[in-house]
C-alpha cells in the first residue's frame, strides 16, 4: 500500500521497509518488489548487486516471472556486461512460463541474433497474449522483408492491431514507417502526425525521436523548448536515450544556457540506465579542458 499510494501517502522509503520485512518471512512478490525498488534507487540507494540478489531469491522461491528481470539486467545494464551469454536463459525462463514482456524481449534478442524462426515463435507467443509491442515488431520484419517474405499488407494489419487500441508504441512504430519509407511510401505528414499521438500517449521512443526532429529541424520547425520538454517527460519513465540527449543540450547549449554539472549528471543517468554511448561523451566531458 504504501508503494503505490493508494490507501496511504506515498512513501518510497516505507515501502522499501516493508517490503524487506515481508521478504525476510518468504514473500516472492515482496522479494521481487523490494529488487526492483534496489535496481531503480526506488526508496533506498541503488544496488543493481542487490537487486539480482533478491531476483534470484524471488526465483528460487518460485516466481518464474523474477528471470525476466535477471535478464533484462544481464542484457541492458553496462555493470553486468559479463553476464550477457545467460540473457536467453533468463528470458526463455520467464517467457516459458507465460511471461508477456519476457517472450516479447526474447524475440528481440533473437531478432537481433539473426535468429528470425525463434523471433518469430516469441513474438507469437505475446501477440497471442494481447502484446501490442510484438505485434508492432512482427509487423515491421513483415514490412522490412526481415527474415521473411515481405508483406506490406501482413505488415500494416499486425501494426494497426495496436494502432487501434490506441497503443502509444505501435503508434510511434507506425510513425517511423511513414517517416523513413518502411515497406511503404515517404509521408512526412502522416509520419509527423503519428508520432506526435505517440508523444501524447506517452510513449518514450516517439518522445526521444520527436525531441531529436525538433533539435535538427530538418522534417520539422526547429523548436528546442519543445524538445526540451519531450525529453524530460521521457526521463520520468527513466529513457537512458532521453537521459543522453537532455546531457548533449546542456553540454553544448541547444538553445538552452550551457549547464555542463548537469550534462554530467545526465551522462551518468544515462550510463547507469545501460547506454554503452553516454560512457564516451561523460569522458569526453570530464576531460574537456576548462576555457572550452
Amino acid at each position: 500500500m504504501h508503494y503505490w499510494g493508494d490507501v496511504v501517502e506515498k512513501d518510497r522509503v516505507k515501502s522499501y521497509e516493508y517490503a524487506r520485512l515481508s521478504a525476510k518471512k518468504g514473500n516472492t512478490r515482496a522479494m521481487r518488489g523490494l529488487a526492483r525498488q534496489l535496481d531503480e534507487g526506488d526508496g533506498t540507494e541503488r544496488n543493481s548487486m542487490k537487486a539480482i540478489k533478491y531476483y534470484k531469491k524471488a526465483v528460487q522461491g518460485g516466481h518464474a516471472y523474477a528471470n525476466f528481470d535477471i535478464g533484462f539486467l544481464y542484457d541492458m545494464y553496462p555493470e553486468f556486461r559479463h553476464k550477457r551469454d545467460k540473457v536467453e536463459r533468463y528470458y526463455k525462463l520467464a517467457a516459458d512460463a507465460g511471461y508477456r514482456q519476457a517472450q516479447y524481449n526474447l524475440a528481440e534478442h533473437y531478432r537481433d541474433l539473426d535468429d528470425f524462426e525463434g523471433a518469430i515463435r516469441y513474438y507469437q507467443m505475446a501477440i497471442d497474449l494481447q502484446m501490442y509491442d510484438a505485434s508492432a515488431g512482427l509487423g515491421m520484419m513483415y514490412l522490412e522483408g526481415e527474415g521473411v517474405e515481405q508483406d506490406v499488407e501482413r505488415g500494416l494489419s499486425l501494426i494497426n492491431l495496436g494502432v487501434e487500441k490506441g497503443d502509444g508504441y505501435s503508434t510511434y512504430m507506425l510513425g517511423t514507417a511513414y517517416l523513413w519509407s518502411i515497406g511503404v511510401d515517404e509521408d512526412l505528414e502522416k509520419g509527423l502526425s503519428l508520432l506526435r499521438s505517440a508523444c501524447e500517449k506517452k510513449n518514450v521512443d516517439a518522445q526521444v525521436l520527436m525531441a531529436r526532429e525538433l533539435l535538427d529541424g530538418y522534417v520539422i520547425d526547429r523548436d528546442p523548448e519543445l524538445a526540451l520538454k519531450y525529453l524530460k517527460s521521457a526521463a520520468e519513465d527513466k529513457s537512458e536515450h532521453a537521459y543522453l540527449e537532455l546531457g548533449h543540450m546542456y553540454s553544448v547549449g541547444e538553445g538552452i544556457p550551457i549547464d555542463k554539472d548537469l550534462a554530467t549528471e545526465y551522462y551518468r543517468t544515462s550510463l547507469a540506465l545501460g547506454s554503452l554511448e553516454a560512457e564516451g561523451y561523460l569522458n569526453d566531458l570530464l576531460h574537456e579542458p576548462e576555457d572550452v
